[in-house]
């Protein structure tokens, strides 16, 4: 008995996305004649018969508007068709060459440069740069760039509120520590005054009353130190506290400043920007410094 020939490249690549719109059409409880109405509804009528030799093996070609339409009408991304990922280990993406099918799928997403490719050598810096050449993954990144954005400027802004608490509170605390140094330095020339009372007086009476008032004027002495030592610390903690809040300022100007760039280098290069939610010229305004405050 003759054996029949094995598939050449393009006929395995057919067979393979067939069992992948199997493996989905039936995960998704889907007959073949719902998948063929979706398709149709997609607005590219593939009918049941077309499937049903597709995924039988009988149909070896399949093309690429049928893989975008049958991906459409399984809601699932086209590269799940191209490459079974998530289900086989490695797949055959282009002829001859086996290898990781996440690998592959990166490639066809345009994540990951070609498998063996001249693309793939050098160091991971040359190898991003090389990947930044298309405007799919410039696009990537500015979003990556833009959600941080708005990750920091959400907790810059939420510091700020906080800070102009702070602000007031320590305020205050500077009036009652300017209020306490000098509460001690008055203090300190009424001990130095008594002293030399002390020195020339000469009646016990009136010694032993000198004694108590020198007493009671170190207890004051002691509780206006221990007042000034509690307000400088609180100061000292809102200097630390103005460093935090500008260190997230520079973090947020930092993630703009990488957006702003990003946008103008695919504008450059002559790449469509689309919406991205965003208006990009109000970030070249620099934002408020805690300082200015």
């Amino acid at each position: 008995m003759t054996q029949e020939p094995a598939p050449d490249w393009s006929a395995r690549i057919a067979l393979s996305v067939a069992r992948e719109v199997r493996r989905h059409r039936q995960a998704k409880g889907l007959s073949a004649q719902q998948l063929s109405d979706r398709c149709a509804r997609v607005g590219m009528p593939i009918q049941r018969s077309v499937l049903a030799n597709l995924e039988s093996g009988r149909r070896t070609t399949v093309t690429i508007a049928e893989v975008l339409v049958l991906a459409a009408a399984l809601e699932i991304p086209p590269t799940s068709l191209i490459v079974p990922v998530g289900f086989e280990e490695e797949s055959e993406v282009l002829p001859g060459r086996p290898g990781d099918s996440y690998g592959w799928a990166f490639w066809v997403t345009g994540e990951a440069p070609l498998i063996g490719s001249e693309a793939t050598v050098g160091d991971a810096t040359a190898i991003r740069r090389r990947l930044a050449d298309n405007p799919l993954n410039r696009l990537r990144a500015i979003r990556k760039g833009i959600d941080r954005y708005i990750d920091l400027y959400s907790r810059y802004t939420d510091r700020m509120e906080e800070s102009l608490e702070r602000l007031k509170r320590n305020n205050r605390d500077r009036e009652l520590l300017n209020a306490a140094m000098s509460e001690v330095e008055s203090i300190m020339h009424k001990r130095e005054a008594l002293l030399d009372s002390i020195d020339d007086e000469d009646d016990p009476a009136d010694m032993t009353r000198l004694a108590e008032r020198r007493r009671a004027l170190r207890l004051a002495s002691d509780d206006a130190m221990e007042r000034v030592a509690a307000l400088r610390a609180r100061v000292e903690e809102y200097r630390d506290d103005q460093q935090e809040v500008e260190a997230y300022r520079v973090a947020v100007e930092k993630a703009k400043q990488d957006v702003v760039t990003a946008v103008d280098e695919m504008r450059e290069a002559g790449w469509i920007v689309p919406d991205l939610g965003l208006d990009i010229d109000s970030l070249r305004e620099p934002s408020a410094s805690v300082f200015d405050l």
